[in-house]
């Protein structure tokens, strides 16, 4: 039997089939959990990748384009290898008269802040023990450590092309 206005059954296909207001099959009901599990995986996947593109943006200069037109982000200079660099074009740096507060707490911001955990492990415990050592603090011993953390700090800045003088 067809309803009002709708064409009739042909060769027992309904053009226009009854809704159906049941919750579903048993079937369909088992696997409402399993689509809203990969519905929320989706959203957390989105939800990540906006997350570490947003990490990215923090970490970069703004784009810049080039006379080809090609357009890349810089990356922010590190800190750390700031310092190195700076250790690198000053070496008496941490020595003697040189070495004031504010010399101090500005290379043990710089190394601590670096995103290279080497350089920032072995940079602040190198400007940490040259302080020690210049104010009279130091143990006998303290050189030696100062020395040992100098070579794995020129090991270190080393990795990202910037070579410290031995002194």
């Amino acid at each position: 039997m067809t309803a009002p206005n709708q064409p009739p059954v042909m060769n027992g296909y309904d053009p226009h089939p009854p809704r159906r207001t049941s919750p579903g099959t048993k079937r369909e009901r088992e696997l409402l959990p399993t689509w809203l599990l990969l519905v929320l995986a989706a959203m957390l996947g989105v939800a990540g990748s906006w997350a570490i593109k947003t990490v990215v943006q923090l970490n970069t200069e703004p784009a810049t384009t080039t006379a080809a037109g090609n357009t890349g982000a810089k990356p922010k200079p590190d800190s750390g290898i700031q310092a190195c660099e700076q250790l690198r074009d000053n070496p008496d740096a941490t020595a003697g008269k040189n070495f004031t507060q504010q010399r101090y707490n500005e290379l043990r911001q710089r190394f601590a802040g670096s995103r290279d955990a080497a350089i920032r492990e072995h940079g602040v415990k190198m400007v940490d023990l040259a302080w020690k050592i210049g104010t009279g603090g130091g143990a006998p011993e303290s050189m030696t450590l100062l020395m040992g953390a100098a070579t794995e700090l020129r090991v270190a800045c080393a990795a990202h092309g910037v070579v410290l003088p031995n002194s």
